[in-house]
């Protein structure tokens, strides 16, 4: 069997609605020569045995499983570690790709110079339909074809990792995965491949379908029914620890203190316990051992204030 040119990734939590749509999607792909690595992490309903029906008629699929519930980064990285290809893609189990998706993904990063491929995603509400404004500037492609990475990157570009595909030597090279036990962990992953990329191939149209439902974590944020929130400063204070330990902070200071503003307001506003927010921020910027703008100080003092 040749060597696949794409490996999709899809962690699998209780799916059961939703996963079939989206591995029938992936089997019907105009690209053929795909694998598709599905991890399911100790699922209680019968997601298991719809991803194990398709891996018993279709050698592209491999299913996979945790030792125990772990999160989806976990069963992200599980997945890393299986892909045999040299481009990487992830589908979340609820949503799912056009038939042309990885073809066309496929082209972009084989581009010359192109080190990661973004396309356009298309959102169905189930739930949040308020949030219908704000997706649509913050899922906006800004860009067209091959672009440097600049500051206007980081500023423009959303943090899916669902509507990109990824170079596995870069993935590697940099020591880029994700952080377990977190939730947000796309923020902290795309944030890290923007700062060790070069290049980005732009696509505007939408391949990627994205299903907002009341049970999905930005839901249950928004909602305020789950107190995860918090995590989004855990993942600030994550991706300050990957730029140290690789060299990247003295060139990048400002953008990781507008990242870790961002990722603040996002904890302090929807946490249940924002004490709890705003002490771990405090001790963060009390122990690290580089000038905090007072900027951030105000911030995280008017935050606490209000």
């Amino acid at each position: 069997m040749m060597r696949p040119k794409v490996s999709i990734i899809i962690p699998i939590y209780n799916a059961e609605p939703y996963l079939y749509r989206c591995l029938r999607m992936l089997q019907r792909q105009t690209l053929r020569n795909i694998e598709i690595i599905c991890v399911d992490d100790c699922s209680t309903d019968k997601s298991i045995n719809i991803a194990q029906d398709f891996a018993a008629h279709d050698p592209r699929f491999h299913v996979l499983t945790t030792p125990q519930n772990s999160g989806q980064s976990a069963a992200r990285n599980i997945g890393l570690a299986h892909a045999t290809a040299d481009n990487i893609m992830f589908c979340d189990a609820d949503d799912f790709y056009t038939r042309n998706m990885c073809k066309k993904m496929f082209r972009a990063i084989s581009e010359p110079g192109a080190d990661m491929a973004m396309c356009g995603i298309r959102i169905k509400y189930e739930a949040n339909r308020e949030m219908k404004r704000s997706d649509r500037s913050y899922y906006k492609i800004h860009f067209r074809g091959l672009t440097p990475v600049s500051r206007k990157i980081f500023d423009k570009c959303d943090l899916s990792p669902c509507n990109k595909i990824f170079k596995r030597e870069i993935l590697t090279a940099n020591n880029i995965s994700f952080p377990c036990g977190l939730r947000y962990e796309d923020a902290y992953f795309c944030t890290v491949y923007f700062m060790c990329a070069k290049n980005i191939y732009f696509i505007k149209n939408k391949l990627y379908t994205y299903i907002r439902h009341k049970m999905s974590t930005m839901a249950q944020t928004f909602d305020k029914t789950a107190d995860f929130a918090i995590d989004h400063l855990k993942i600030a204070i994550k991706l300050y620890e990957y730029m140290q330990e690789h060299n990247l902070y003295d060139n990048n200071s400002d953008l990781f203190w507008d990242i870790f503003i961002k990722l603040f307001y996002l904890s302090s506003n929807y946490a249940k316990n924002k004490q709890a927010v705003y002490d771990m921020a405090r001790e963060f910027i009390n122990t690290i051992n580089v000038p905090v703008p007072q900027n951030v100080i105000d911030v995280i003092q008017t935050q606490h204030n209000s």
